[in-house]
């Protein structure tokens, strides 16, 4: 591992009040001075650093306590701030630099941040960087005044975690911890959204039912209007075909003022040849009435031609109008059979509807005006044939009218006629015009209540097997249809879009979380391979070294790791035989061997898989001056593997030392 501690920084922490740098340049760095100058709180800076949450194991009632809480002669500070730069020339660590700094600070609030080369980081990432450099405030790589001992006090697998930390185990446990972490929570947010999803289904089922029928609705009314413009299209069609008299009106009205000429031509001839032969007033009045009486003639024959135009208009717009009798008869009669109230009214309902689609046909008002016209009009020839009879009774009395005045009269009677007979079928052609004008002014009507457009209408294609009547059963039955299913409940619709879109939704999420929790399992399935696989392949490298290094310090004997199950956890036991004796218990060691055994374990780890720094608080102090020096020169003899920062008070370990550092306190309490 070719990371490599430059330095460390205190500032405000517990008794190092003032900036204090310590430089590492070198490989064993020794810390010396007397009980109480503030030495162990260099190791508390070390631990705050690595991540540790806990007050009492920075010996402290709470964090906010590790502040210089001042002195007689030193104020109290607000903030306290612990870093160490690391040498990342190789890259090992995941951060884009030759030099990593790692800083906590703490302030008076309780607040803590670290940060990492002046970023701000979260613990949980601060933990994986370092789990790669093996660094921990509770594994090997810190061992605190009291606990040199700490591997033999532990429980079994508690020793296996500590082993596992050392090994570099640790980026790959803390890795499985978070996706179980992670698989726990997707877990736990899968059986959420599972009950969600099977509170939602019924409700989504009954909305889905309720909005099919309205979904029904705009599938009708889509019919209808397409079975309606076709309707319609095809009654304009054959309005349209309908035959006319081909007749030059332009010329009919031509000869007619051809023939009014003439006539008044001869009118006047005559009128001077009665002044000659007629000298009585009466027979001009006579005249003059029978002209009168031709002309209302005219004018009744044109509005009752109009009349019968829009009475045949009318009559012939439904010529099925029959069927809407044949289907009220048998509903009426089911009426009469029926008890329930509700479906009296129903069949009650759908009898209006009927009723309100009835065919368009002529009243009894309009039947009344054709015939006081037409009764009117026969007074009228009547009243003529009065005045003719009248006219030829005067001139009977006129012995002395001339052949030549009775042929004056027949012209004149003979271009009258004419003249009838031209307007007549001037009025005639007009009719048929006015007549084919009333029926597509109806259907436009028609076309305009129904909601529809007859620009649209008259460009629709008619179907080639367009079936006239049964378009209109079928317009009926649609409209029927309709008016059952009522108006659309707008916020149902709106309601049923918004469960099912958190429906899909739910199912989406539902999948996603089911493909990440099969994604957990698998990584977290590789990861408990790869651990258990190197953690037990290192394990006999790790026995071979510590046997060796247990018996440099005994001087014999043997010592190995081994893995048990206890209570489905694997723990580590320690099995060891000292030279001359029978396998021992731990229990049974002194406070000396345990120390022995546990630096031997530790120099047997450093061996194999050396961190890139440790830290020793005062881990010799239970141990002799011999064996205090065998310990002083396997640290040195490691030191290549490994940095070492040794907390001591033996000599031996200062005459071993690259770098040697004094702690001291003065009277203001704090610590330089």
């Amino acid at each position: 591992m070719n990371v490599f501690l430059k330095e460390l920084e205190i500032r405000g922490f517990k008794s190092f009040a003032d900036k204090t740098v310590l430089k590492f340049p070198k490989k064993m760095i020794v810390v010396v001075g007397p009980n109480g100058c503030g030495k162990s709180n260099i190791v508390d800076a070390f631990c705050f650093l690595l991540g540790e949450r806990e007050a009492s194991y920075l010996r402290q009632n709470s964090l906010v306590d590790l502040i210089f809480s001042g002195s007689k002669t030193k104020p109290a500070l607000s903030l306290a701030s612990v870093s160490f730069l690391l040498d990342n020339s190789s890259g090992f660590l995941p951060v884009e630099a030759a030099e990593v700094k790692i800083k906590r600070k703490i302030d008076r609030s309780g607040n803590s941040e670290i940060f990492i080369n002046d970023k701000p980081i979260l613990l949980k990432d601060l933990k994986g960087i370092l789990a790669k450099i093996r660094a921990n405030s509770r594994g090997l790589t810190i061992i605190r005044q009291g606990e040199a001992d700490i591997f033999i006090k532990k429980s079994a697998v508690e020793r296996k975690s500590l082993l596992e930390d050392f090994i570099g185990l640790k980026e790959f446990i803390f890795k499985k911890e978070q996706s179980e972490k992670q698989l726990k929570a997707t877990e736990e947010n899968l059986e959420k959204i599972k009950l969600t999803i099977g509170e939602l289904e019924p409700r989504l089922r009954l909305l889905k039912r309720q909005v099919s029928r309205y979904e029904k609705k705009n599938e009708y009314e889509n019919e209808l209007s397409s079975l309606e413009n076709a309707f319609f299209a095809f009654k304009l069609k054959k309005i349209q075909e309908e035959k006319e008299e081909k007749i030059d009106l332009e010329e009919i009205e031509k000869e007619i003022n051809i023939r009014r000429t003439d006539l008044q031509s001869l009118v006047s001839e005559r009128e001077k040849m009665e002044e000659k032969i007629f000298s009585s007033e009466e027979i001009k009045k006579v005249r003059e009435e029978i002209d009168q009486l031709f002309k209302e003639k005219i004018q009744v024959e044109k509005k009752l031609s109009w009349l019968e135009a829009k009475f045949e208009g009318k009559s012939k717009s439904f010529p099925e109008a029959g069927i809407l009798l044949k289907e009220i008869k048998p509903k009426l009669e089911k009426c009469l059979s029926l008890e329930n109230i509700g479906e009296i009214k129903q069949e009650i309902k759908e009898i209006i509807n009927l009723m309100e689609n009835k065919p368009n046909i002529p009243d009894e008002s309009e039947e009344r005006e054709k015939k006081d016209f037409i009764e009117n009009l026969e007074k009228i020839n009547n009243k003529i044939d009065k005045f003719r009879q009248k006219e030829k009774e005067i001139s009977r009395e006129n012995n002395y009218l001339n052949q030549e005045f009775k042929n004056i009269l027949s012209k004149i009677e003979k271009i009258r006629e004419e003249i009838n007979i031209l307007e007549n079928k001037k009025s005639r052609a007009l009719f048929e015009r006015e007549k084919k004008n009333i029926k597509i002014e109806e259907l436009k009507e028609e076309i305009r209540q129904s909601g529809k457009s007859f620009d649209v209408v008259k460009n629709v294609d008619i179907p080639s097997d367009f079936n006239f009547q049964e378009a209109e059963r079928k317009i009926i039955r649609l409209k029927n249809l309709l008016f059952g299913i009522g108006e659309i409940d707008q916020s149902l619709i709106s309601e049923k879009q918004e469960v099912e879109n958190r429906y899909n939704y739910l199912n989406n999420q539902f999948s996603d979380l089911e493909k990440a929790s099969s994604n957990l399992k698998s990584i977290i399935a590789n990861l408990t391979e790869k651990i258990n696989s190197e953690f037990r392949q290192k394990l006999n490298f790790i026995n071979k070294e510590f046997d060796n290094y247990f018996k440099i310090l005994f001087k014999g004997g043997q010592a190995k790791l081994k893995l048990k199950q206890i209570d489905n956890k694997e723990g580590i036991e320690i099995d060891l035989s000292f030279p001359s004796k029978k396998k021992i218990s731990l229990e049974t060691l002194s406070g000396g061997e345990k120390t022995l055994v546990s630096l031997a374990l530790l120099f047997g780890l450093v061996s194999i898989s050396p961190p890139p720094f440790i830290v020793l608080d005062e881990v010799d102090a239970a141990l002799d001056e011999k064996n205090a020096l065998r310990f002083t020169q396997l640290l040195k003899s490691l030191s290549f593997k490994t940095q070492f920062i040794v907390i001591t008070h033996n000599r031996s370990s200062m005459e071993m030392a690259d770098v040697l550092y004094g702690i001291t306190m003065g009277s203001d309490g704090v610590s330089k």
